[in-house]
């Protein structure tokens, strides 16, 4: 076969994005209005899901868009527990100020108050590494942060009248509860202090985000960060069209028995389906044009072994036996169930005897709750690895 065009992989843009044009629609719409109104037209984003589901893809594109108007970006992914949000900033203004960027260095001075010293060539370096800018030279002061940010919006508007500045986070819920805060703080005074800034913000997290910022002290922060929960599955002709029509734009058709088998194995999911798609292609014979459902089934074996190696194990590998019995029952009830089904399950005596299981697993993001009182694996074909598993692996539970 000719090269793959699917892009299996986290973060990786697909070849087509498919059921996201709502949400690029109402990007769009929100930048229209931040331009026009400042701050009170903008929406401080949370994209949550769990993994796989292409929050930070739909991201990506927030940011392109945003580019496109003019904005400056400043993106940053946190390490776990580890603070770095304000040297994120900093880290950025260098490395645009060492390129001699007309925007950023009419706040040259405002971003030196945020790392306590001068900023250009032979500075700060931009690899958002604290050791470069020693924490005690890093304001605290999270005013002067959302100062110096309406200063870029305003400078950024100066260069193009659409212009702006967005921050984009991935993986918010591993940032430390310091930054969390601190964020908080300066999305707020924006609000207060700057309200024309044309600055937006979006950051990508798992659906516990909001358990991890109320834990870092954030008040309401719900009310902060309103969320665009992304779906765990596709729906069946979005997600045959995220398959089929970029291989027929490379000149290859797919049977539509193959495409249903993939959709049907991958239930939607859009890290598997890339993924089964892609090994279809690369098992297909040399010059085909057509992949059929023999192509298919060797392409999701593949890419189910696959899944089990590199996923599946390590997940298991790693979860205690309590853990591991809460996925047996949930498993054997078919990947989705409600608490009371779990209960009688596992023969608990009571819904929060399973809590501390239920809450462990969701933070890792093996499970999530797609409504009130129900769980559901995260990828449902870990189901079949799960049930595959014997019980009698697990030691007996505590009495």
């Amino acid at each position: 076969m000719r090269r793959n065009i699917y892009s299996p992989g986290a973060g990786h843009q697909p070849p087509l994005l498919v059921g996201r044009e709502t949400q690029l629609t109402s990007w769009e719409l929100m930048l229209d209005e931040l331009a026009f109104r400042g701050r009170v037209g903008a929406r401080d984003l949370l994209l949550t899901g769990p993994r796989g589901v292409g929050k930070t893809v739909l991201m990506s594109r927030f940011i392109d868009s945003s580019r496109r108007a003019g904005y400056e970006i400043i993106s940053y992914q946190p390490a776990v527990k580890q603070a770095g949000l304000v040297a994120s900033v900093v880290a950025r203004a260098a490395e645009r100020l060492d390129a001699q960027s007309g925007t950023w260095g009419k706040v040259r001075r405002s971003f030196e108050n945020l790392a306590g010293v001068t900023l250009g060539a032979g500075g700060l370096s931009a690899t958002l590494s604290l050791r470069q800018a020693p924490a005690n030279t890093l304001t605290n002061d999270p005013s002067e942060v959302a100062a110096a940010l309406a200063a870029l919006a305003d400078a950024a508007r100066d260069e193009k009248p659409t212009g702006g500045v967005l921050l984009a986070i991935d993986e918010l819920q591993v940032a430390a509860d310091p930054d969390l805060s601190f964020l908080a703080v300066v999305l707020q005074r924006l609000n207060v202090d700057h309200p024309d800034a044309r600055v937006a913000f979006v950051a990508t997290a798992l659906p516990h985000v909001y358990a991890v910022l109320a834990s870092a002290g954030v008040t309401h922060p719900d009310r902060l960060f309103p969320s665009e929960r992304i779906p765990v599955a596709l729906p069946h002709q979005e997600a045959t069209s995220a398959i089929v029509t970029p291989a027929m734009q490379a000149g290859v058709v797919w049977d539509p028995e193959a495409a249903a088998a993939i959709v049907a194995s991958s239930n939607g999911y859009p890290a598997h389906l890339q993924l089964m798609a892609s090994h279809t292609w690369d098992n297909a014979a040399d010059g085909t044009t057509t992949l059929s459902i023999r192509d298919a089934r060797t392409g999701i074996a593949a890419a189910l072994a696959s899944i089990e190696v590199s996923n599946f194990a390590e997940i298991w590998d790693k979860l205690p036996d309590a853990q591991r019995r809460y996925l047996h029952a949930l498993a054997n009830l078919g990947g989705e169930a409600r608490t009371s089904e779990l209960v009688d399950a596992l023969q608990a005596r009571r819904a929060s005897d399973l809590s501390y299981q239920r809450d462990e697993l969701l933070q890792r993001g093996v499970i999530h709750s797609p409504r009130y009182g129900t769980v559901a694996l995260t990828t449902p074909a870990m189901a079949g690895y799960i049930t595959a598993r014997p019980m009698a692996e697990l030691s007996a539970p505590d009495a």
